[in-house]
């Protein structure tokens, strides 16, 4: 599987968490799901039309998973955008969909460390590599992307985020869910691997 880290969006303006609704769009807000995980399958609309794919129910449960009591992460956005044409000519294939996935650590303070955003990126290239080489329809990107941590001490709040960005290509539709459901596991083996 294809990784890369993405510097680009890193620079954007800096975010806080918790928040409340999107700058963008109003009706986009942020939900705890680490308190309300039943709201996962009922607020993500942009996944809720492709959820009959099995990929889409493992993302659900990837959520679910970083928001449970026995993660380390917690989640703060994220986003999906259904099988559109190829524009890629990197991925000779008809069609792709994309998402993204804000991860964080749970204890708060850790998103303020280097060192911990350092190995955390560097574990997700690692074991995606080596989780499935030969996987040529399907990649993930990282990107540190600045944060405000409101419930940390003035002075001790900014910090960054993990941003993972994910792609999947086939040349119709189910090739397409079939591929991300292979994203979406490797991501879950590899965010629970190391962390255990």
């Amino acid at each position: 599987m294809k990784t890369y880290e993405n510097r680009e969006l890193g620079s954007e303006r800096r975010r806080s968490h918790p928040w409340s609704t999107s700058t963008g769009d109003v009706s986009h807000r942020y939900y705890d799901f680490r308190a309300r995980p039943e709201l996962i399958p009922a607020v993500l609309e942009d996944f809720r039309p492709w959820e009959d794919y099995v990929a889409i129910r493992s993302f659900y449960e990837l959520l679910a998973w970083i928001n449970g009591d026995g993660s380390p992460f917690e989640s703060n956005d994220c986003a999906f955008a259904g099988p559109e044409d190829n524009v890629d000519d990197d991925f000779r294939k008809r069609l792709q969909c994309s998402g993204r996935l804000g991860v964080l650590f749970r204890d708060l303070s850790l998103n303020t460390s280097e060192r911990a955003m350092i190995r955390l990126i560097e574990g997700i290239h690692v074991g995606l590599r080596g989780l499935d080489p030969d996987f040529a329809w399907g990649a993930v990107g990282t990107t540190r992307l600045r944060v405000d941590f409101r419930e940390l001490p003035e002075g001790r709040a900014e910090g960054s985020q993990l941003l993972l960005s994910f792609w999947a290509w086939g040349d119709d539709e189910p090739e397409v869910f079939a591929n991300l459901a292979r994203v979406i596991s490797a991501l879950r083996e590899t965010l629970e691997s190391p962390f255990r």
